[in-house]
C-alpha cells in the first residue's frame, strides 16, 4: 500500500514518538506511506525505532530530535547488530521507503524531490557517511525489480566527522538544506507506485546517526502530460432540432509523436469530427467540437448525453492517457400525446349545500397539450362562404374522436373534443 499522490506532497515527521526505546513501528501506519526494513534485499519490515537526540550509539531506526521536543527527522544509526539482522561491515543495513501512487489521472513524466538531510549523531569517525536515494516502480517494496540511483544531487554526506563521538544539532550544524532536484523521464503511469529508498548502511567503524527531514515532491518541476477540454461558457447545453454548443481539446505537453483524440458520442449526441490529431507544432492549439443534439422522437424530457474520449500514440507520455468526458444538457423537443377522455376526466361527484353539483372542469385546464384522434366534423368555414363574402362563421372549429383501441370504459368521461379555431379557420393538423 502507498498514498494517494495528486500532485503535490509533504512530510514533516513531527506525528513520531519525542521520547523512548522500542517505540511500534507499523509499516504505512505510524506514518502513512512511510516504511522500514532491514537487509537482506528485498526486505525485512522493521516493527520498533528509538527516539533519540543523538547520544545514543544503539543500531536502530530514530525518531531525530531534541529532547521533549515535537520537532522531528527520521533517520537511523547502522550497525552489525541483530536489529538490522546482523549485516557485514560496509554492506547495507537496511532502508526507509516512501511510496506514492499516482492518483492524477494523468501519466507524470517529471517531478520535483525535494529534503533536508540531517546530522544528529557524530559517530567519532572521522569518515563522512552519505545516505543515497533510489527509486523504482512496482506494486510494493519488496517486489520493485529495478531500483535507480537519479545522482548525487540526491544524495548528502554527513557535514560533521571528528574523532569525538557526540551529539550534534541537526537542525543547525548537522543539517544540509534543499538536497534534490528534478527527476526527468520518469513515465510514472496513472495508478502505477512510485517507491523512494534511503540507504541506511553498516559503514566502516562507527557510524554517525543521520536523518531525512522536510520531504516534498511535487510535479511543479515539469509540465505533466495530459489533455484539456474547455466547454464554452463551462458547460454544453444544446436542443434536439436547435441550438447546438462547442468544446475545445488541447494537450498540455509537446508529445515526441502525433497523438490521435477519439470522440465517441454515444446515442444522444453527434459531433462534427470523430477524431483530432495533435502534433509536436499544434499541440497547444485548442482545436473545436461541435455538438449537436440527436433529434429523436422519443418523449425524454430534458435529458443529458455524454461523450468520451480517448487517446491513442507512440508517445508513452500519451498513449492510453485518460481524457476527461463532456456530458452535455440536451432540451427535448417531443411532447407526449394525451388522450382526450383525460382531457376532460372524470368529473367528480360533489355536493354544495347538500345538493349535488358537478366539476366540469379540465384538470388540464391552461395546459398546452398534444392529441392524436379522428376528425370528424369539421365547422370552421361560414355558412355560403366565398371569397370576400364575409359570410356567417358556424362554431368556427372542428371535433376530434379518440381513436377505438384508446378508449376507457369510463361512461363520465369523454372520447370526443370540439377545437375551436376561432378566426383562424384554416388551422393546421399534422395527420
Amino acid at each position: 500500500m502507498a498514498i494517494s499522490f495528486s500532485g503535490t506532497y509533504s512530510q514533516a515527521f513531527n506525528t513520531i514518538a519525542e521520547t523512548g526505546t522500542n517505540n511500534t513501528w507499523t509499516n504505512n501506519n505510524t506514518i502513512p506511506g512511510w516504511y522500514l526494513f532491514r537487509q537482506p534485499a528485498p526486505g525485512t519490515a522493521i516493527t520498533a525505532y528509538n527516539a533519540d537526540n543523538g547520544g545514543s550509539n544503539t543500531g536502530s531506526f530514530y525518531s531525530y530530535g531534541p529532547t521533549n521536543n515535537s520537532e522531528r527527522a527520521l533517520g537511523g544509526l547502522g550497525t552489525g547488530g541483530t536489529y538490522f539482522g546482523s549485516p557485514t561491515s560496509a554492506a547495507v543495513a537496511g532502508w526507509i521507503a516512501f511510496g506514492a501512487t499516482n492518483t492524477t489521472g494523468n501519466t507524470i513524466n517529471s517531478l520535483t524531490v525535494n529534503f533536508d538531510g540531517e546530522q544528529w549523531r557524530n559517530g567519532g569517525n572521522t569518515t563522512a557517511q552519505s545516505m543515497v536515494l533510489e527509486y523504482g516502480f512496482g506494486t510494493s517494496f519488496t517486489t520493485v525489480p529495478t531500483w535507480t540511483a537519479p545522482g548525487t544531487i540526491f544524495n548528502w554526506t554527513s557535514p560533521i566527522a571528528t574523532s569525538t563521538a557526540a551529539a550534534v544539532n541537526g537542525n543547525s550544524e548537522g543539517r544540509v538544506a534543499n538536497v534534490g532536484g528534478t527527476l526527468s523521464s520518469l513515465n510514472w503511469a496513472n495508478n502505477d507506485t512510485l517507491w523512494f529508498r534511503w540507504i541506511e548502511n553498516n559503514d566502516t567503524g562507527n557510524d554517525h546517526g543521520l536523518a531525512i527531514d522536510n520531504f516534498s515532491l511535487s510535479t511543479s518541476g515539469g509540465a505533466t502530460a495530459g489533455v484539456t477540454i474547455t466547454q464554452s461558457g463551462g458547460s454544453t447545453n444544446v436542443a434536439e432540432g436547435g441550438a447546438t454548443d462547442t468544446y475545445t481539446i488541447a494537450l498540455n505537453t509537446q508529445p515526441t509523436q502525433d497523438v490521435t483524440i477519439t470522440i465517441n458520442f454515444g446515442t444522444q449526441l453527434s459531433t462534427d469530427v470523430t477524431t483530432l490529431t495533435f502534433t509536436s507544432a499544434n499541440w497547444n492549439v485548442a482545436q473545436i467540437v461541435t455538438v449537436t443534439a440527436v433529434d429523436d422522437a422519443v418523449v425524454e424530457g430534458t435529458h443529458t448525453g455524454t461523450i468520451t474520449h480517448s487517446a491513442t500514440s507512440t508517445d508513452n507520455n500519451y498513449n492510453n492517457i485518460t481524457v476527461p468526458s463532456v456530458t452535455a444538457n440536451i432540451t427535448d423537443n417531443d411532447m407526449a400525446t394525451i388522450k382526450i377522455h383525460a382531457i376532460q376526466g372524470n368529473a367528480t361527484n360533489q355536493t354544495s349545500g347538500g345538493s349535488p353539483v358537478r366539476d366540469d372542469i379540465s384538470p388540464l385546464s391552461g395546459q398546452t397539450v398534444t392529441i392524436e384522434g379522428i376528425v370528424t366534423a369539421d365547422f370552421q368555414l361560414a355558412v355560403n362562404d366565398t371569397a370576400n363574402n364575409n359570410g356567417v362563421r358556424q362554431l368556427r372549429g372542428f371535433f376530434i374522436q379518440e381513436e377505438t383501441a384508446d378508449q376507457d370504459a369510463d361512461p363520465t368521461t369523454s372520447e370526443g373534443i370540439f377545437v375551436f379555431t376561432g378566426d383562424d379557420f384554416l388551422a393546421t393538423i399534422w395527420m
